[in-house]
């Protein structure tokens, strides 16, 4: 086998090559007409402290990505491990159902935040730019909210196809 059909990409290979990354899974939603919209994401990272604003990849084909264009305000959710029920519903229901069974409330420009995530973000969009299959969106933070407690509780990660969780690790084992 040669080097270049060794390192040959093909879409399954490459998407299965990415499962081995662990992504934090987010609910990043906005509100359009009045109604929730929503969606999973795990393609969410710093950009900068000053000022603090985040990058967002986000799937053209989503319900979300319209109306986060054209609304410039969302909010990015992170899930705590406990709450893969929460990704679960974002992932098999649709539209403001996706919204029933958790307990949300609204940022002063009216967009959906969890209550209880691990920490939320309300953004203003910036900017965004095409990035083949997805969007890769700016969003500047203008609030956050930090659940009440946090120290103990940890993200829930997307992993080789399913939920996972972050676990402590010794950098130097005890001898």
């Amino acid at each position: 086998m040669s080097v270049q059909e060794r390192f040959a990409v093909d879409k399954d290979a490459f998407l299965h090559a990415m499962s081995n990354l662990a992504g934090t899974i987010h609910v990043v939603a906005t509100i359009e007409d009045g109604a929730p919209i929503g969606v999973i994401a795990t393609s969410v990272c710093s950009l900068s402290a000053d000022p603090p604003s985040l990058v967002v990849c986000l799937n053209k084909t989503t319900s979300a990505h319209d109306p986060i264009l054209r609304q410039k305000l969302f909010s990015v959710n992170v899930l705590d491990a406990s709450q893969a029920d929460v990704a679960e519903m974002f992932m098999t229901e649709k539209g403001a159902a996706r919204f029933a069974h958790e307990s949300w409330m609204k940022t002063p420009g009216r967009i959906p935040v969890l209550q209880v995530g691990l920490v939320s973000f309300d953004c203003e969009l910036v900017n965004s730019y095409d990035g083949y299959s997805h969007s890769i969106l700016i969003g500047k933070v203008a609030g956050l909210n930090h659940a009440a407690s946090n120290q103990d509780r940890r993200c829930l990660l997307w992993h080789q196809r399913k939920f996972a969780q972050p676990a402590a690790v010794t950098a130097h084992p005890a001898q």
